[in-house]
């Protein structure tokens, strides 16, 4: 019997930490955030996205540069670099509130991690030698908080109006996939999106959510098919949008991209052109206007 018990509390505790919640720790009220599940694998799969690969591999090799540069300045301090890379291999979150008008304060959120209060030693001794408070005035507070009994190390600028911040954000929509999830919460702007890697292709979309000078059309987007480096697509219009192209020496009806934009579905780009898909009119009907 206790063995039984034993094992359900064992299982029970792996369960906890296979789906710690990062967005427990994160503020309600935040403007803005990014959180990064499985932070490392996130990063190994975008090398395999070929744009990504270029610049952080042959040819370019950015990322042993870089490394290189950060390892060389960990080991200065007489650390280890897997010490300090162990904290950014999981979930990482970024957050921003503003805890009074037009003053925004930041945070970082790495975890889960086996225990934050050592890692606050590591962490802090890097962030304090690179990012010193008395030259550039910018001083970082560390937290350690509790999330599924993981420990998660909250880094923020402003520690006193984190811990007045009502916490365990809920995001628009959630997604267990390895990726990563943006949301913004703004008087100009509101939406979420998700970003992942498969087969070598940087999948990311995003929902707008309110914004009266945008019209949603009702169009599959999901299973477009494409060739080339990269490609967009979305079914929000900008509406009452006009520019003058006179000063650039084109003449052109003073209402042509108006109605076009007005006119349209979705718009559509790839590396070789860009295009509107119409309602009913043609855009050699338009300029005929």
């Amino acid at each position: 019997m206790k063995k039984g018990l034993l094992l359900l509390l064992l299982i029970l505790v792996l369960s906890l930490s296979a789906f710690a919640n990062i967005y427990e720790v994160i503020p309600q009220n935040s403007k803005a955030v990014i959180v990064l599940n499985n932070a490392k694998t996130v990063y190994n799969d975008l090398k395999t996205v070929p744009a990504f690969g270029k610049i952080l591999d042959d040819p370019t090799y950015a990322e042993t540069l870089i490394t290189g540069l950060i390892d060389a300045y960990i080991q200065s301090l007489d650390m280890k670099s897997e010490e300090v890379y162990s904290g950014f291999e999981k979930n990482i979150g970024i957050f921003i509130i503003e805890p009074k008008d037009n003053e925004y304060d930041f945070g970082i959120i790495l975890g889960p991690l086996n225990d934050g209060n050592k890692y606050i030693e590591i962490i802090s001794k890097v962030i304090n030698t690179l990012i010193p408070e008395e030259e550039t005035n910018i001083k970082f507070s560390y937290i350690v908080k509790k999330s599924d009994l993981q420990d998660y190390l909250v880094i923020t600028t402003n520690k006193e109006a984190y811990e007045k911040s009502k916490l365990n954000f809920i995001p628009q929509k959630r997604y267990n996939e390895i990726g990563i999830y943006e949301e913004i919460n703004t008087s100009t702007l509101k939406g979420y999106g998700f970003s992942h890697i498969k087969d070598g292709y940087l999948y990311s979309k995003f929902n707008l959510l309110v914004d009266n000078e945008i019209k949603p059309a009702k169009i599959d987007i999901n299973n477009a098919k494409f060739f080339g480096l990269y490609y967009s697509k979305t079914n929000y219009i900008p509406k009452n949008f006009s520019i003058d192209l006179s000063k650039f020496g084109i003449d052109l009806p003073a209402n042509l991209i108006t109605s076009i934009l007005e006119k349209s579905e979705w718009a559509e780009q790839t590396e070789q052109c860009f295009y509107l898909q119409m309602k009913k009119l043609e855009i050699l009907n338009l300029m005929r206007q």
